[in-house]
């Protein structure tokens, strides 16, 4: 930890189990998120972070995320505590430990998809009398 303005403040970690990509199956893993950058990465323990950060498993980027949202569990076959991140090239499955969990979690990735893709201003004027049509 560098400190409250350093690059390695963590505004997110903990135990999620993932799908995998290729192979559809369940892993459990440690994931984390920085406040200094918008990727999620994953690690297969938490000891893997402390020993060589740099040597994550993968990642989530953030940035080019499109949403993510809590499932029901037979969207995966009754898994409970079940949310999805969606991107371009692939949608994550995710699968906390708790619905307190799961929450906590898609309000941090909320807040950072937020912060990515701020709403755009809507311009508005006044409508006048000149707006409209006599028939």
């Amino acid at each position: 930890d560098t400190g409250a303005a350093g690059p390695d403040i963590k505004i997110r970690q903990g135990w999620l189990t993932k799908e995998g990509a290729k192979w559809k199956t369940w892993k459990r893993r440690w994931f984390m998120l920085n406040e200094a950058n918008t990727r999620l990465y994953y690690y297969s323990s938490k000891r893997e972070v402390a020993d060589e950060p740099e040597k994550a498993l993968g990642f989530v980027n953030l940035d080019d995320a499109t949403c993510a949202i809590a499932l029901e569990p037979e969207v995966k076959g009754g898994r409970r505590h079940l949310f999805q991140v969606v991107t371009p090239s692939r949608t994550w499955y995710l699968q906390a430990e708790s619905e307190e969990v799961k929450c906590a979690w898609l309000e941090t990735v909320h807040a950072i998809l937020d912060r990515a893709n701020p709403p755009k201003p809507v311009l508005r004027r006044a409508v006048g009398v000149d707006d409209f049509q006599v028939l």
